[in-house]
């Protein structure tokens, strides 16, 4: 946790890193709660956000990414594999934020990587839908 804060830290003060890159590591929710000011905030700048099989295992990681992402405007990629965000619950949560934010002027994803989620199914693919149909 130190490390991300850690991460997040340098991010907020150097505005020429772009991409982020964190993957197979155990984010889990108290890492993703570290990294929300400088993701979710007005001083965001990062274009690319990799966080495949980070641990987010559950459907309030969903909620949390999916208000963090809904507030980000300068993202443009985002891959969110192989995390189950507590099942189709947390997908629904993740996509609902995000297509908020997007009918608020906020998230700006034009790519989002989703593979290996087995919770990507027909009870979470309405939200997605939700979410594409808001662009």
């Amino acid at each position: 946790l130190e490390g991300l804060k850690q991460v997040a830290h340098t991010l907020s003060v150097n505005p020429h890193v772009r991409e982020l890159g964190i993957m197979n590591t155990e984010v889990g929710m108290a890492g993703l709660q570290a990294l929300a000011g400088v993701l979710g905030g007005p001083e965001a700048r990062l274009k690319k956000l990799v966080l495949r099989g980070c641990e987010f295992d559950t459907v309030d990681s969903g909620k949390e990414l999916g208000s963090i992402l809904a507030a980000n405007t300068s993202l443009t990629f985002v891959d969110l594999s192989m995390n189950k965000f507590g099942g189709e619950g947390g997908l629904v949560a993740l996509f609902d934020g995000m297509a908020a934010g997007r009918a608020d002027g906020g998230c700006r994803i034009e790519t989002l990587v989703l593979t290996f989620m087995r919770s990507l199914n027909n009870a979470a693919l309405p939200a997605l839908g939700r979410y594409l149909a808001a662009s």
